[in-house]
């Protein structure tokens, strides 16, 4: 998850630096994986407190886990806002650029 949020910051920076509306739109269209993530992380996590009952230790690390799964989907999401900053900007400019 947290490989593909920095995959998704670079292709929106290097979207809006380029002006390349395509990319922007590809990384508005992988969102949907981040957010999978989020939710898959966070159904696994209470299954495993509610199922195995983890010790201080290994509580302490699915809480980590679920406090970063919720900064990367955030992270994503502002990966989506610069692409479509990219796009709205593009459009107002009248660009034609992809």
């Amino acid at each position: 998850m947290g490989q593909h949020v920095n995959d998704q910051i670079n292709n929106a920076t290097q979207a809006f630096v380029s002006r390349n509306k395509k990319q922007a739109r590809e990384v508005i269209d992988n969102d949907q994986k981040v957010n999978k993530s989020e939710v898959s992380l966070e159904k696994e996590a209470l299954e495993l407190i509610a199922l195995q009952q983890p010790f201080a230790d290994d509580f302490r690390a699915v809480i980590s886990i679920l406090k970063a799964s919720a900064d990367l989907e955030r992270i994503g999401d502002h990966a989506v806002s610069i692409a479509q900053e990219t796009i709205r900007l593009d459009d107002k400019t009248g660009n034609k650029k992809n």
